[in-house]
Formats: structure tokens, C-alpha cells, sequence
């Protein structure tokens, strides 16, 4: 999971670009990420940097 595209903002070829988003907002979304991942892989073996 990256971050640096959310906060540049990437408007991937689209009319409007997105708003980029803050440093606190990336981690609050990578937390949902690592939230979803970790119901179907084991906690224990995955290793999550930050």
C-alpha cells in the first residue's frame, strides 16, 4: 500500500483530480486496508510497515 499518489494527488487520465489527501488521512485509509487483508490472511505471519 503507498501512499505518495494520495498525497501528490494522481488525476489517472480523469476531467477532475482528486484532492489530495493528508498524512493522517493516508494512514486512516491504510488501516481499513490492513483491516480487510488481515480476515483472510493470518495476523501472525504478514508483516505490516509503516
Amino acid at each position: 500500500m503507498g501512499d505518495c499518489t494520495g498525497m501528490i494527488d494522481d488525476p489517472t487520465g480523469k476531467n477532475v483530480t482528486r484532492n489530495p489527501l493528508s498524512r493522517e488521512d493516508i494512514l486512516a485509509n491504510t488501516q481499513t486496508y490492513q483491516d480487510q487483508i488481515l480476515k483472510i490472511l493470518n495476523p501472525e505471519k504478514p508483516q505490516v510497515e509503516q
